[in-house]
Parts: structure tokens; sequence; C-alpha cells
């Protein structure tokens, strides 16, 4: 039996674990007393507690287990519900709030319908499936903290029919609305009536001024001893909560894997475990590429023979677009090796007239259509006719975690200066090749070794060489490296060097060394390299330009870093990143995420051309972030910068990781405003967005990109703004009236200085296209949300929820 005590109900025999919920977690897991409630109230604890301890055996009998990027991504998309510029933080059914059981046991379903078909697409959507399990994971952790389910007693197991079946309130009593379940009090949070024998959720305050449930019923609680809530250690039942949304995670996770068309469909299997991105190219296919284009199909027919090899090689997909002037390919993409070769192998030199060609939309159809964490490979020997779009590739990919990479030649034009931009930016790299196939076959060595998944970014350093002539670089290669590539791009060939710990030069015919040369630069790829301190010599005449790029295949990941604020829903507040670049002014806090076996760590800011700039104090167990994250505090820099972290591994040795994009403190901020509605398939959707100038008195153009097929406008293209004043920007966008169901769609805004090409600044906001009927009306929730630079703590873009009707 239970007992009442004050307002407070607590069983009498509390003593005793919750069995089975209690009984599942201490089998898989850590006792739920270690996990630290931070500002996402419990939802990364419970998913990286489950995720962590699920396997699966594939038809071949691999066993698969939720890597930990894949874990950070449905961690992500789950805290995203709580963002208020998403959309869903106000949705009551998204929460199990104000006794929506039968709307959010829908959605359940639902979100486990949609995750299956994305995995059975072609090829399988393994990050769209992992955001849709995120949302859903929210929603099924909060029925147990957000209802009664644990207070009632006979209820110390999950519930079974999260994800299977309708739930109605208070067992389906049709007049369930006016049936009392809370004392009604100035804490309603006793429960009283059908409360102490139905399920029911409390009442969360949405409305401005709506700080009451209905009478008799239980509010959510936001103040101290008031509502049901189990949200934090110290709240009632918390502990019982907590261990039941653990097993029924897993439970949940288990009916996706569990399903006829997901059960023996290895591919889909790997996709939905592990993020391996897209390998994408990007060729420009005009008639001055003639002498090369037998090159680029060598070199990509290398690339992916060498991918096919290992199955833990391969990308998630496979992506090609081919562009001219004036026309771009649509993006093609598939899992089969084969198809993308045989689409490769159609390309053939013809066309093109004048020489600047179309990159920057090739570029753009190619990022919209790929997954995060991906790699673009451009081949191109022409200028970029529409170089102004390079703000938008940038902002897009960055905001895609999608490294680009241009393999440019001399032929037509001298080698676009937005190249340079694009690669540096996104933290890839400009190679010039000379315009003969034979250089450009010899591009596959350079990008062999990113191909194995765990290449990490080491060191990169974009500079000019002075009158010494000469530029010295350390490289610490830790103990968890097992290859290393030092790749260096001059503008004028000159001496390049690599030197082991004992001193020794690196030297062609070297066992353990591979080296390329090229026109200009070269390409030394080293196996099972020496632990230690190796150097870098790049020798040249004065005023030459150089990037060189080091990487390491390796374990210990520096995964992210993150300018972030505070923000969330009422009482559900975390760390959400910002869009675009940080704006100067007020200090600004940043996050940082590191995996594998590291020991200590420290992070610098590190000038392009390799200065230090400071050391950011930064620790864990932040509030508002995940305990594994570093969050501090500081001011920005004036010049552009990376972040490099810097420490021992386990084994003592030294160890340096860069996030390869750069950042640059801007005057501009550019954000999302009021309309945050579902894109209607044949209608069109309009936004509106508020540009802001923190600097001197200037004029911005104003540009938007939305993806091949979707015509867009923005008014004004051009405003001019003194210092600290703002305008508002109304963006339309017209949604064609055949675009599927679920299509995710990126409204990307940049403005940018016509006095400064660097300052410039985006947002982006993504939305899912619906069909009229298809949008779902939740009557007990607050006004919607927007998006902006973020979808939950750490996340890119999280899609907007709607309801479909499925198969």
């Amino acid at each position: 039996m239970k007992t009442t005590i004050g307002f407070l109900r607590f069983p009498v025999f509390r003593i005793i674990p919750s069995i089975l919920c209690f009984l599942i977690v201490a089998l898989v897991s850590q006792p739920v007393f270690a996990f630290k409630s931070k500002a996402n109230h419990g939802h990364f604890g419970i998913t990286f507690q489950a995720l962590s301890t699920i396997e699966y055996r594939t038809s071949t009998g691999s066993v698969l287990r939720f890597s930990p990027k894949a874990i950070r991504q449905v961690q992500e998309a789950n805290a995203g519900v709580d963002d208020p510029f998403m959309g869903e933080f106000s949705k009551g059914h998204a929460h199990f709030d104000s006794e929506l059981l039968l709307e959010g046991s829908k959605r359940l379903i639902d979100l486990r319908e949609i995750a299956v078909i994305f995995l059975t697409l072609d090829p399988p959507a393994g990050k769209a499936a992992r955001r849709y399990l995120g949302r859903a994971l929210h929603t099924l952790q909060d029925f147990y903290s957000h209802s009664n389910w644990v207070n009632l007693s006979d209820s110390f197991f999950p519930n079974p029919d999260l994800g299977r079946k309708e739930i109605k309130p208070l067992g389906g009593r049709t007049n369930w609305k006016d049936i009392p379940t809370c004392v009604d009090d100035f804490w309603d949070g006793t429960l009283t009536g059908a409360g102490l024998s139905d399920l029911t959720t409390g009442y969360f305050p949405l409305l401005e001024g709506d700080y009451e449930p209905p009478p008799g019923k239980c509010i959510h609680g936001l103040v101290p001893y008031a509502g049901i809530h189990k949200d934090t250690p110290g709240r009632p039942f918390y502990e019982d909560a907590y261990a039941c949304a653990v097993s029924s995670t897993i439970d949940y996770v288990n009916q996706i894997l569990k399903d006829d068309k997901i059960a023996n469909n290895d591919e889909a299997l790997k996709s939905f475990f592990d993020i391996h991105g897209s390998l994408g190219f990007v060729i420009d296919d005009t008639g001055s590429m003639g002498p090369t284009i037998d090159g680029v199909k060598s070199a990509v027919a290398r690339i992916v023979r060498e991918v096919e090899k290992d199955p833990d090689k391969r990308p998630d997909q496979y992506l090609l677009v081919r562009y001219g002037d004036p026309d771009v390919g649509k993006a093609f993409t598939t899992s089969s090796a084969e198809n993308i070769l045989s689409a490769v192998n159609t390309l053939s030199p013809h066309g093109g007239g004048d020489c600047p060609e179309l990159a920057m939309a090739a570029l753009l159809n190619a990022i919209n259509a790929a997954n995060d964490d991906s790699t673009m490979h451009l081949f191109t020997d022409a200028s970029a006719k529409d170089a102004g779009r390079a703000g938008s590739v940038v902002a897009r990919a960055i905001s895609k975690n999608i490294k680009i990479n241009v393999a440019g030649k001399a032929s037509c034009s001298p080698v676009d200066p937005v190249y340079k931009k694009i690669t540096t930016e996104t933290g890839g790299q400009l190679v010039v090749l000379q315009n003969t196939a034979v250089e450009t076959e010899n591009y596959f060595n350079i990008v062999l070794p990113s191909l194995t998944g765990d290449l990490q970014p080491i060191l990169i350093i974009n500079r000019t060489i002075t009158d010494s002539g000469m530029v010295n670089a350390r490289i610490p290669v830790d103990s968890t490296m097992t290859g290393l590539v030092i790749s260096v791009n001059m503008d004028k060939k000159g001496t390049i060097e690599l030197f082991r710990p004992n001193g020794t030069e690196i030297i062609p015919g070297d066992s353990d060394a591979e080296v390329t040369e090229l026109s200009s630069g070269s390409v030394i790829n080293m196996s099972s390299p020496v632990v230690g301190e190796w150097k870098l010599r790049v020798a040249g005449d004065s005023g030459v330009v150089f990037t060189a790029s080091v990487m390491g295949n390796s374990t210990l990941s520096f995964d992210r870093f993150d300018f972030v604020e505070l923000g969330g829903r009422l009482g559900h507040e975390c760390l959400f990143p910002i869009a675009g670049q940080p704006v100067v002014g007020p200090v600004l806090t940043g996050a940082a995420t590191l995996f594998g076996p590291f020991d200590t760590v420290d992070f610098d800011l590190i000038t392009e051309d390799g200065n230090f700039i400071e050391r950011l104090d930064m620790s864990q167990g932040q509030d508002g972030a995940a305990d594994e994250d570093f969050v501090g505090t500081f001011d920005l820099p004036a010049e552009r910068f990376r972040v490099y972290a810097r420490g021992k591994d386990k084994s003592g040795a030294d160890f340096m990781r860069v996030i390869p994009s750069t950042f640059l403190g801007q005057s501009v901020k550019v954000e999302p405003l009021d309309n945050f509605d579902s894109m209607i398939a044949g209608k069109e959707f309009t936004a509106h967005f508020k540009v802001t100038n923190h600097g001197a008195d200037d004029t911005f153009t104003i540009s938007v990109e939305a993806g091949s097929g979707f015509g867009s406008s923005v008014s004004p293209n051009e405003v001019t703004l003194a210092s600290n004043d703002s305008a508002q920007l109304e963006v339309i966008l017209n949604v064609p009236a055949d675009t599927p169901a679920e299509t995710a769609v990126t409204l990307t805004v940049v403005a940018a200085s016509t006095t400064d090409s660097t300052i410039e600044n985006s947002t982006f906001l993504t939305r899912s296209v619906v069909g009229a009927s298809d949008v779902g009306e939740d009557t007990n929730s607050g006004g919607g949300g927007g998006g902006g630079g973020g979808g939950g703590c750490f996340v890119s873009t999280i899609v907007h929820d709607v309801r479909i009707d499925l198969p």
C-alpha cells in the first residue's frame, strides 16, 4: 500500500527497488543514482544508458553497437524537443502533458514507423531515422516523469503499450476532462480520485498567464514541491521514473530493430548504428575538362573500389552532382558502388563556352542532399560564375559538418579565390593540379587515408612564407594513431620535409611511407607512425602561400566545438548552439565534445597561420550541458581562428586535435523571427528574419537558399543599417505540389557587407513538408517555436514535428 505525507505521496515500501525496471537497468548499466541531472533533466543520461547497452547481430554474424557519435545524435534530437526554436517545446503531446495520452501515444507509433521507412530507403537514411528516434524517445521518457505511471502500485515496470498501442487518459473514460485527479490546492500535486487508480499526466503552463490547471487536475509543477513531475533528483519517484525510462527506451529501439522490414536488412542496420556520412563528387563536365575527365573518372573509381574493400569504410551513401553552364544536375544518391561508378562513367565533356561555371549551385545541390559528417570533392578547371553564393555554401556545409575539398586546375582561368574560401572555412583542402589525366588521378593518394572513417584532423595551417624562407610545425603523434597523412599545397612549390621523432627525414622508398609528388605540393602517407613529436618543414620563396593539413587515423576525436547560449522549455533549459558565426561584443560561451581514450585536455585558440592566441578555461559538469562536455566563457579574438584540443592520451603521450572549420567574430547578426509553421506542399511558405548591425554603418546584401526546385525570394534584398540598427526580412518560399511528405527543407539566409568581404553571417531554418490535410493540431499547446542554429543541446538541425498518414 501507499500513504500520503502532506501533499507528497511516498510508498511505505520505497526501500524495495522498483522490481522490474531496476532489475533490467541493474543488468545492463550503472545505478541510476550515478546520473547527474543537467538542464536536459535526464534525457541525455537515459538515452546513453539505454543505447550503449544495445547489441544486434547481422545476418553475417557481426555484432553492431551504436557508435558514440550515433548516440550523441540521438541525444541531441531528444533534447531538441525542449528547444523553443524548433517548434516542439510547446506541443503538449510531445511531452505527454495535459493528459494528452492519446496524442502522445499516437506520436510514438508514428515516429517509430517513420524511422523504419527512412531505414528502408535506398540508400538507408540512418541519420533521419536517428533523428526521429531521438524525438520519440523524448516523448517516451517524459511519459514516466510527467505521468502518475510509477505512482500506481502495480506500475513498477515499463508500459508495454508505448510504441505499440494508443493510450487513453483515465482508462478511456469519455468524460475524462471533468474527472478530478489531484487535490485542487496551491500545489496541485496530491493525487486523488481517479489519479490514484488510472493514468493521468500533469498540465504544463504554456500560455502566458495560464499557470493553473483545470479544476481538479494535476499540474506539472515548476516551483518546489508543486505538481507531479519526476524530472529531477530529489523529486518523489524520480529513481523509479528514470529506471522505467531506461528500460522503455531499450524496448522502443528493439521495436524498430525487430520490425520485419529491418531485422534482416544489414545495410539499414549499419546505417542506423553508426555514422559514415556521404562521399560526394561534384564534377565540372564542360568542354575544357576534356584533357582531365578520364583522370577524374579514374580517381573516383579508385576511391570507390577502396572503400568497397572493407564494409567498415563504406559511406552511408555515394553522391554525384555534375554541372556546367547553364545546367546544373540534380544530386544522384545511391548506396551501390556499381551505380555511382556507372553514373560517373556516363560523364563526357561538352558545352561551356565561357570559362566560369556554376560551381556554387552544384555544391549547394550536393550539400542539401548529403548526410551530416560528410566529405565533398569538387573537380573543376574553371572559376565560379556564382561566387556570390559562396557564403551560403559555407553556411550550409558548416551546419551539416561537411568538409569541402577542391581539386582545381588553371586551364581556362586562374584558380578562383572563392575555392580557398570554401575549403578553408569548412576545413577542407584546395589542391592545385596540372591539367592532365595522370595528375588528376593522383588525387586518389590525397584522399585515400580519409576513406577509413576514423581520420582525425591534427593540424591545419594556412600561411605565407616570410623572409626567413622556412616554416616548422610540430606534430604530436599519440598512442591511438595507426596512420598519418601530411598534405602540403603551395602556390609555388618549394621544399617539403617530414622528420621522425629521432630526427631522421622521411624519404621515398621508406617501408612505412608513401610519398606522392604533385606539381603544387606533396602528400606523405605514413603507416603505424612512431609515438612522439614529428616535425614538418616547409621552405620556399618569400611571399609563397601554402596550406598544410595533417590528419591521423585514431579513435580519439575532437568531435565538435560550438558557441552556445542558454534556452529551452521553461524549467528544461540547456545550452543550444547558435547559428552562423559568433557576434562580437558580449562574452561568449563555448562547448566542446571529445570522444576516445584521453586523460587530460586543454583547449586553445590558434590563428589560421598557426600562432597561439589564448588558452580557454573550460571544464566539465557545467549546468545546461551533458556531463562529458567541456564548457567555458571567453572574449572573441579579432582574427579568424581554429579551436585545438591538446593534452595527454591514456598512455601519457601528447595528443593534438583540431576542429577544421574556422571562426571569425562578426558585427552582423541574422536570426529567425515569428513564422515557424510547417511547409505545405503546393503552397507558399513565409518566414521572417531580422538582421542587426553591431558594427559601423554599413550596407548588406541579403541572399536566401532553399535547395533545388524551391523558388525563393527575400525582401528587401539589400539593407543599409546604422550601428546597432536592425531590419526585418520577409522570405517567401514556393513549395512544389509534388514535394514528397517529410522532405526536409532548409532556408539559409545570409547577410554580407558590400564594403568588407570578411563581414558576413547567416542563420537557417529547417522545416519538413506536409500535405494540407496532414498538419496535426495540439489543442493543449502554446504557440509554436522557431528554428535557428540548433535543435537541442549541441544539435545542428531538427526537423519540425508533423503528423503524416502512414501505410
